[in-house]
């Protein structure tokens, strides 16, 4: 059976005390609003979630000296811009100062001794402003890709994988690592050079063309693209109906350290094409 109870006051009362106070008036009123709907108020008033102060067991990466420390009873810092729910996760965007920002992950179901378990996954400069909210978007794919998508309408869109696997990258986080365009150094040097054993390709040309990415992220275009090298027997071309025992050597120097891997695609054509021809 469903219960309603309706209680309609007249208005608030403080200057009498409690023993005399007619019950048509409020005393106090918390974790109350008014109930509007666009022009429209009908004058009723609805709960009202209120505030709860949480104690955080805080645990942050060391980049110096390469662990984890924790401490109790701390506050959080920075000011409040925005904020996203995924599962048991409460991601937290934090404005510090002109050139430091911080994004938290706290556990909503892990409680050590009556605190809260946060982790601060970056700590720099992501151009966030107070005078920017942040709004997000939460995606669940699997236990190792929990993506949160953000935006301030100031800066690009951008993302961060909140998965506990991914914590191991924290201290190799820049603030770049979270862009949807990643800026790039390129600063690569590629050399390759050829041998005849080892490899069996038909006659033709080769080259190769490489990228970056980020387990369960997204793929960088490609940084750079080798000269074309021939691929044919020692001394002499190949026939097309010819295989070649050749390999290649790849040796790449001022690799871009902000990327967890490297992917190298090889791009073989059995004939010279040209869009032309």
């Amino acid at each position: 059976m469903i219960r309603s109870d309706n209680h309609i006051f007249a208005g608030m009362q403080r200057d009498t005390s409690v023993s005399k106070h007619q019950a048509q008036f409020l005393v106090d009123a918390l974790n109350i609003r008014l109930t509007a709907r666009d022009d429209k108020t009908s004058l009723s008033m609805t709960n009202e979630k209120g505030t709860k102060l949480l104690s955080f067991l805080f645990k942050e990466y060391n980049n110096s000296t390469g662990t984890w420390s924790s401490q109790s009873n701390v506050s959080l810092e920075g000011v409040y811009i925005g904020h996203c729910v995924l599962n048991e996760y409460l991601i937290l965007f934090t404005y510090i100062d002109s050139s430091n920002s911080a994004i938290y992950r706290i556990n909503l179901k892990t409680i050590n001794n009556n605190s809260y378990i946060a982790t601060r996954l970056y700590k720099g400069d992501l151009g966030f402003d107070r005078s920017f909210p942040i709004e997000t978007v939460a995606s669940y794919e699997n236990a190792f890709i929990q993506k949160v998508y953000w935006t301030d309408n100031k800066n690009q869109p951008r993302v961060i994988n909140i998965a506990p696997d991914k914590d191991a990258l924290i201290s190799s986080y820049t603030k770049y690592s979270f862009d949807f365009s990643p800026v790039l150094a390129l600063n690569e040097s590629v050399t390759v050079s050829k041998k005849y054993s080892g490899g069996s390709f038909a006659s033709g040309v080769i080259q190769y063309a490489i990228t970056y990415y980020n387990k369960y992220g997204h793929e960088t275009p490609v940084v750079i693209v080798t000269p074309l090298y021939y691929v044919s027997p020692f001394g002499r071309g190949g026939s097309p109906e010819e295989i070649c025992n050749n390999s290649f050597v790849i040796n790449i120097t001022g690799v871009d350290n902000n990327f967890e891997y490297l992917r190298i695609y090889s791009i073989h054509r059995t004939s010279k094409w040209h869009p032309y021809m």
